[in-house]
């Protein structure tokens, strides 16, 4: 996705959020009354979305951000033992939330992240029981001058602790790449702005809000890319195509490309070696000249989808993009067993395409086009295949 296409809501909703605390006090007092309730009803929205959406880790965000809104508004962190467990701990789940594999909210792998939130919750409220000597030492100590940290109320042992989560999850943010990744970040740092400052009544509701809207924009993002983008190769997959056609108006030239011997190819290498050869294809189709846009179509089939083009004016193009992948490298690790030992060898396989083509020219619609294009494509696998035909 990129990092900064990622950031992008993030960057956004923060803008928004300081818009919207320098222009609090100006709303009309009926509407600033009523906004006391608007993170109450936002939990409950966001739960249920999340919930609907079956997004485990979006969930454990709207229950961070629950607990901190509660927990701020409701004065249950009036104690300095309390407010130091909060602010120590919460940064430390975030971070092994997002350390635990992803999965349904309602799958029994996802017990691991419920077992993360009951741990923490009973650590917590043994702490506060016992107040044993080493968690009072560890929580409150001062590992550095405390002349540097005068501007915060936060213990140091916090304030470590929040530089380490925040610089993992900006880690993991270069290597994931992820609005949800994205997403942590901005919470990480409304618990941090928050906690410093104890945020009370509007700051709190704009901070709580912001979180949830969020939470709330990267389920409905997570939702239209699983709907939209195929899981394997990333490319739009037969919904957006469906969408796509019902859209072209004009001339436009429609591509139908099929990977030659896919069957056999999986039969001999196994279906992982195989779903690495469609990612390739999909890497090389992605990038194909001429304003084509490339989509899954389904098995070893893709579509390209030339808006304001001929055939004349795709063929070169597709030739180009055939000649690519007939070209490129694609090294198998095959493992080879005997009796004797295992070794594993590195074989270059070859893979090509054979694509046919057609355009909206004397054709009244898309589906047509597609058609015509699929007729295409058997012709040229009839005529022996790694080839373009009209």
């Amino acid at each position: 996705m990129g990092i900064f296409k990622a950031t992008i809501p993030l960057i956004i909703l923060a803008a928004l959020a300081i818009y919207a605390k320098q222009n609090f006090l100006l709303l009309p007092k009926s509407l600033a009354d009523a906004m006391q309730y608007l993170p109450i009803l936002l939990i409950m929205f966001a739960s249920a979305v999340t919930l609907h959406f079956n997004q485990a880790r979006i969930f454990a965000y709207v229950l961070i951000l629950s607990s901190l809104y509660f927990s701020l508004d409701y004065h249950w962190l009036n104690s300095e033992l309390k407010f130091a467990l909060f602010t120590t701990l919460i940064p430390l789940l975030l971070l092994a939330i997002m350390l635990v594999r992803e999965q349904g909210v309602f799958s029994i792998k996802a017990l691991p992240l419920y077992l993360l939130f009951i741990f923490t919750l009973l650590f917590a409220l043994w702490l506060i029981r016992e107040q044993p000597d080493w968690a009072i030492k560890y929580l409150f100590s001062d590992w550095l001058p405390t002349r540097y940290f005068d501007w915060t109320e936060l213990p140091q042992t916090a304030l470590g602790i929040f530089l380490m989560t925040t610089l993992s999850l900006i880690v993991l943010l270069t290597l994931r790449q992820n609005s949800i990744t994205a997403a942590a970040m901005g919470v990480i740092i409304i618990l941090f702005i928050s906690l410093h400052l104890r945020s009370q009544n509007n700051d709190l509701i704009i901070l709580i809000s912001s979180g949830l809207i969020l939470c709330l924009f990267i389920v409905l993002q997570e939702s239209w890319r699983m709907a939209y983008l195929d899981e394997l190769t990333q490319l739009p997959g037969r919904r957006a195509l469906r969408e796509k056609l019902q859209s072209l108006v004009g001339i436009y030239a429609i591509a139908m490309v099929d990977i030659d011997f896919f069957k056999k190819f999986n039969d001999k290498y196994g279906h992982d070696t195989g779903d690495e050869a469609l990612r390739m294809v999909a890497a090389k189709l992605k990038k194909v000249t001429g304003g084509g846009v490339a989509y899954r179509y389904g098995g070893e089939e893709f579509t390209l989808v030339f808006a304001n083009k001929s055939i004349e004016q795709v063929t070169e193009h597709l030739e180009k993009t055939r000649k690519l992948i007939a070209n490129a490298p694609f090294v198998v690790n095959r493992r080879i067993n005997n009796k004797q030992n295992k070794s594993i060898k590195n074989k270059t396989a070859s893979i090509t395409v054979s694509i046919g083509v057609a355009d909206s020219i004397d054709i009244s619609t898309a589906d047509e086009t597609l058609k015509q294009a699929d007729i295409a494509l058997y012709q040229a696998k009839k005529k022996g295949r790694n080839r373009i035909a009209i």
